[in-house]
């Protein structure tokens, strides 16, 4: 690993870090050589590995959550086609991805509707469940004060912090 910048910070729900860069000089995902792929590492998760939006951004990536498969793929000439092959006869949700960041970006973002209002998602490759922040639950017309919104348990992510959540 070699440093990074002290001003490229790591931050989430549960705080922040700064991270090392790693570069693994070969790196084979489902008989893919990739040479010189580079990877932020550190945090408070040591132990797990995440697969981030260097490499899961940079493909067409397909996500099976109900078989909690992904897969890589480089379509081609697919336009206005369904490529759930593997649904069979199951409904299907798509996301129309989009891209508010630079170019560099290789986040995964998608147009989701909640209540009926437009929002961006942003896909955490090393979230284990969803999540709204408070800006975007007003902007979907929640009401916080609600009777039926109730406080849930603190939820946490990158870091050691944890941040209360709401049902």
């Amino acid at each position: 690993t070699e440093p990074l910048p002290s001003s490229f910070i790591v931050s989430g729900i549960g705080g922040s870090f700064t991270p090392s860069l790693a570069t693994v000089r070969d790196f084979e995902l489902a008989g893919a050589m990739l040479h010189g792929m580079q990877f932020v590492v550190g945090g408070s998760d040591a132990g797990n590995g995440f697969l981030g939006a260097n490499l899961l951004g940079v493909f067409d990536t397909e996500f099976d959550l109900g078989k909690g498969v992904i897969r890589l793929f480089h379509a081609m000439a697919c336009h206005n086609v369904g490529l759930a092959y593997w649904a069979g006869g199951a409904l299907v949700g798509e996301i129309r991805k989009v891209n508010p960041g630079s170019g560099e970006d290789h986040h995964i973002y998608g147009e989701i509707l909640v209540n009926g209002h437009k929002l961006t998602a942003l896909f955490d490759t090393g979230a284990p469940s969803s999540m709204l922040n408070l800006r975007g639950a007003r902007k979907a017309g929640i009401d916080m004060d609600a009777p039926q919104v109730v406080a849930s348990m603190k939820m946490g992510g990158v870091g050691t912090h944890l941040q209360k959540s709401w049902i």
